[in-house]
């Protein structure tokens, strides 16, 4: 069993917790368990730049840290690509995750950098279905986005154009 603790500090600590639960056994397959004292720590701590990460883990244990609860999030999925995840595009149908011996993975990663922008996202454009918009958000932090904006105040044309074609 995999026993990892998330910061109390995280803003997003529900979200990440049910990342973390759907990714760890899906790439290890082995039951993952939030703990006081887990071997895996996502830690909230003081590091430069915008969303700024830090990763030093061997195996499965070691620290995810970040400066900001979204920069926690992108990291746990940084820390995952290191493993050999793609998330090539939006939708989990595009996702290739990699299957890895918990016993017997003993690979190192250290990791810390920060972004050079505070905003980094994308715009929606043209025509769209709810279930694009629905995947791209989930995809954004995947490839370590942060933001998200429609271009106009108000989506409707560009979902009238697709449920309309």
């Amino acid at each position: 069993m995999i026993t990892y603790k998330i910061d109390d500090n995280a803003t997003n600590k529900a979200f990440l917790k049910t990342q973390i639960e759907y990714y760890l056994p899906a790439v290890f397959g082995e039951e993952v368990q939030e703990t006081e004292d887990g071997k895996l720590s996502f830690v909230m701590e003081e590091l430069p730049g915008y969303d700024g990460i830090r990763i030093e883990t061997r195996g499965t244990e070691g620290t995810v840290a970040s400066n900001s609860s979204i920069g926690l999030l992108n990291a746990f999925y940084r820390w995952l690509t290191e493993l050999g995840a793609r998330f090539l595009r939006p939708g989990i149908k595009n996702e290739i995750l990699p299957s890895l011996n918990p016993e017997t993975f003993s690979r190192e990663v250290q990791i810390s950098l920060s972004n050079a922008k505070k905003h980094r996202g994308v715009c929606i454009e043209g025509a769209d279905s709810l279930e694009n918009v629905l995947d791209f958000v989930d995809w954004l932090p995947k490839i370590g986005f942060n933001s998200f904006f429609i271009q106009f105040e108000n989506p409707y044309s560009f979902f009238k154009r697709w449920y309309e074609h």
